[in-house]
């Protein structure tokens, strides 16, 4: 047994604030590549909006959800201020456990999730953001849209435009 029992006690107290020291190290760094990278998608953000200035139509058209007997109208994607913003309506078929419709507008964003505001069949504000899922960007045919619960909706894209 050592003839100093203090000195024990000094090196696990001299580990654990070094163990401190490296945990604040590491949160400071985190934090500062997470504000690093928010500036980062904001640049990214103002790029895309200055070079792109028309309409984004990758998800125009008609969608629909054979599963859950719904049907979802997207317009382009039109820049309007400092966002996108197209119209939006959903509603539901005869098939439909549920009854409901929104009549707004959606943006998607580029972690691909999907905002959208809008006024329900009864008139009441509705404000929702969901994750996509498309198998191509570019001309997708396939959505999936994960609601709040985590759980999945496909949809299959019809036509370009009602009528």
């Amino acid at each position: 047994m050592n003839g100093n029992p203090g000195k024990g006690f000094s090196y696990v107290m001299a580990i654990g604030m070094a163990a401190l020291l490296v945990l604040t190290a590491k949160t400071f760094s985190d934090d500062r590549d997470d504000w690093a990278k928010g500036l980062q998608a904001d640049a990214r953000t103002a790029t895309y909006f200055a070079e792109h200035s028309g309409p984004f139509c990758a998800f125009e058209g008609i969608w629909y959800d054979w599963e859950d007997d719904e049907t979802i109208i997207l317009s382009c994607l039109e820049l309007k201020g400092n966002i996108r913003e197209g119209s939006y309506r959903s509603a539901t078929g005869t098939r439909a456990t549920s009854n409901f419709s929104i009549n707004g507008t959606y943006n998607v964003d580029s972690d691909r999730s999907m905002l959208v505001i809008g006024k329900d069949q009864d008139g009441k504000t509705v404000k929702f953001i969901t994750m996509i899922f498309v198998e191509d960007s570019e001309y997708p045919t396939q959505m999936i849209v994960i609601d709040e619960k985590g759980e999945g909706s496909l949809y299959i894209w019809q036509k370009k435009s009602p009528g």
